[in-house]
């Protein structure tokens, strides 16, 4: 078994990297660790600005987990075991 990490943020470049990843051989076993980094800022302000801040940040954690989605997808049938 080989352990893996693989940073993606959604760009064109990070996903052409993980179909690369997929379309290699491998005949071990891949334990593969998609990482993706969702950065809450801090600002102190006023709540109507904290709401939209957990509003972005919420935005930015769903477009994260659909982009493991893609990336997971590519690895269907491959001898891997993905976790986010």
């Amino acid at each position: 078994m080989h352990n893996v990490l693989l940073a993606i943020d959604g760009s064109n470049p990070s996903l052409e990297a993980a179909k690369l990843l997929a379309h290699l051989p491998h005949p071990d076993s891949l334990d593969l660790t998609v990482l993706s980094v969702v950065q809450r800022p801090f600002i102190h302000s006023s709540y109507a600005t904290g709401e939209l801040l957990e509003k972005a940040f919420e935005r930015d954690k769903t477009f994260a987990d659909q982009t493991y989605g893609r990336v997971a997808e590519m690895f269907e049938g491959a001898n891997a075991t993905l976790s986010h």
